[in-house]
């Protein structure tokens, strides 16, 4: 879950991608009070975006960024991949993954982007609203 994501990311640096994670919060223990299935959910969103990383990229660094807003007008959870390479020649993907991450999102009411990004590199974005009551349930 949610608390798995620092582990995953620390995985990818032990493959050889420098990776960067970080957590913005609206309040303290704004993620600790995301429901389960959100935080599994964003788990299985960031594992394959950087999986993609790995296979279809030449990136060298990505970055994972995780934004809970409980405060704001539209209370959500925002995760975002980042990474600086090029799609690598003879690695198309069957586009599964882009697949996976958008029912993913769907499945929690949320929205997906997902493509290259006008500086270079790729971003994969997930917002997820939060409902009056999604807050509620303990990712303990």
């Amino acid at each position: 879950g949610i608390r798995d994501l620092p582990a995953l990311v620390a995985e990818r640096e032990a493959h050889g991608l420098v990776t960067a994670y970080d957590v913005v919060e609206s309040s303290p223990g704004a993620v600790d009070r995301l429901p389960a299935p959100l935080g599994l959910a964003i788990y299985r969103i960031v594992q394959e975006a950087l999986t993609n990383v790995t296979r279809h990229s030449t990136a060298r660094r990505a970055s994972v960024v995780l934004r809970v807003d409980e405060d704001g007008a539209r209370p959500h959870a925002e995760v975002e991949v980042l990474d600086d390479g090029r799609p690598r020649g003879r690695s198309s993907g069957s586009g599964l993954g882009h697949l996976g991450v958008r029912e993913r999102a769907a499945s929690q009411r949320g929205e997906a982007e997902i493509g290259p990004r006008p500086t270079g590199g790729y971003r994969v974005r997930v917002r997820i609203p939060l409902g009056e009551s999604g807050m509620e349930e303990s990712n303990a």
